[in-house]
């Protein structure tokens, strides 16, 4: 019987090192079905590798043993899983700088800077995807929440602000009350910023810019 097709997507989705892992701990446990190795390495990598699908390999035993671990296979993965860890440090760091800096992060913003950061290590998107669950993750590892913005932060010095009111009151007496106005400011929607944002904690919206 040919192969499922969720079958060959398994097995072209592992490499020769993790090929070789599974031939090494076959040998080294004997007792181990098939289906057991399976499932123990389905748990390891996130797999979802079948029994036919370890009997293929371990058909290639000989093969797959005598892959030195410095081989050039050995040393692409080694490199890739650097540079993933090298990415994601680097993601973090823009984050907290940009949270510093009172940016506002959404989802597509973490993502674009993902492929930023790939592209400068040299990670093909063939061989990296930045999928929702990548984003949960990271998201949780790094304590980031989508969450609403306030109202603008406190921008007044509360130090003086019993004095400045004491002032304003004198200053008021000077008029009739029909000839005191209040005027606020309006920002210009092109510019409004977002009603949230990825953050750590509470935030407030800065000030709008006219």
């Amino acid at each position: 019987m040919p192969p499922s097709k969720s079958t060959k997507k398994t097995r072209s989705s592992l490499t020769k090192i993790q090929c070789k892992e599974i031939c090494v701990y076959a040998s080294k446990h004997p007792g181990k079905s098939q289906t057991e190795i399976a499932s123990f390495f389905n748990i390891q990598w996130a797999k979802n590798m079948d029994r036919s699908t370890i009997s293929k390999i371990l058909k290639k035993k000989e093969e797959f043993l005598a892959i030195e671990d410095n081989s050039v296979y050995a040393l692409s993965k080694r490199s890739r899983q650097v540079k993933v860890l090298q990415l994601n440090e680097a993601l973090r760091i823009w984050v907290g700088q940009a949270l510093s800096s009172r940016m506002f992060i959404s989802d597509a913003i973490l993502k674009e800077k993902a492929m930023f950061f790939a592209h400068g290590l040299g990670l093909s998107e063939n061989t990296l995807t930045f999928s929702n669950g990548w984003l949960m993750r990271f998201k949780k590892k790094n304590g980031l929440r989508r969450r609403k913005l306030h109202g603008e932060s406190a921008s007044a010095p509360l130090e003086t602000l019993s004095q400045e009111r004491e002032r304003l009151r004198r200053i008021l007496r000077r008029y009739n009350p029909n000839d005191i106005y209040n005027a606020d400011e309006t920002g210009l929607f092109f510019r409004m910023s977002p009603n949230e944002t990825l953050a750590q904690g509470p935030v407030s919206r800065t000030k709008k810019v006219y």
